[in-house]
């Protein structure tokens, strides 16, 4: 790993203040009680960011912190197999409850008047989701496996059908379904809004590549984009 993209992954991952596990650990057990938030970011950084970036955790993370912020496990992004490839890490985060995830939203720009210029300075790419669980949620990833994170933009409102085909096929393909995410909501200026967010786990890529393969023509069917790519 050269010294520039070194020093962009330990930006990121201290953003989501992990590095030090992420160099140690290889599964990672995240739990949200019902109510509670989770939010998905997908980022790349500018290149020269280090004073930017000590601003930012001076100005940005008190304010977050003080509204319930809880970082959470961050990774690389090995490989981008559909749609953009503009980021090259995927980040958790946790909050509370929904009220102060959106609080932070309205509290940010009065108490840092330049948190969103921060961010475009620090941020080549910055998108955002967030989710209020519906009841208590639990999952692993475990590193020693192939993850693949895939959203889907769908052509019609109602997924039931369609996830409740995916999981089938996923296990089917000796996959895992470990986390789906539905009614996400995104700050204004970092769209990021899939109808749904699957993480599934395989025991190797070939695996995963032949459920691809058998699956892809039915998915087509009721999907009309898809952001998919492997967690390193």
């Amino acid at each position: 790993m050269n010294i520039k993209l070194r020093t962009t992954v330990i930006l990121l991952l201290i953003f989501a203040g992990t590095f030090q596990l992420a160099a140690q650990k290889k599964q990672y057990t995240l739990s949200f009680d019902k109510g509670e938030v989770l939010d998905i970011l997908l980022l790349a950084n500018n290149p020269g960011i280090d004073a930017l970036f000590d601003r930012y955790k001076k100005t940005a993370f008190p304010v977050a912190n003080k509204h319930s912020y809880q970082p959470m496990p961050g990774f690389k992004i090995k490989k981008t197999i559909k749609g953009s490839g503009k980021a090259n890490t995927f980040i958790f985060g946790k909050w509370d409850s929904l009220k102060k995830r959106e609080d932070f939203l309205d509290a940010i720009v009065p108490a840092v008047p330049d948190f969103h210029e921060q961010r475009k300075a620090i941020f080549k790419h910055f998108v955002l989701a967030y989710y209020e669980m519906p009841s208590k949620t639990t999952f692993t990833i475990d590193r020693n496996k192939y993850n693949v994170v895939t959203s889907y933009w769908s052509k019609n409102k109602n997924m039931d059908t369609f996830l409740k085909g995916q999981k089938s096929n996923i296990t089917n393909y000796g996959g895992t379904q470990i986390l789906v995410l539905q009614n996400g909501k995104t700050p204004k200026g970092y769209e990021y809004d899939p109808t749904v967010t699957i993480i599934t786990q395989w025991e190797s890529q070939d695996a995963f590549e032949n459920f691809q393969k058998n699956t892809e023509k039915s998915v087509l069917k009721s999907i009309k984009n898809t952001h998919q790519f492997v967690l390193n």
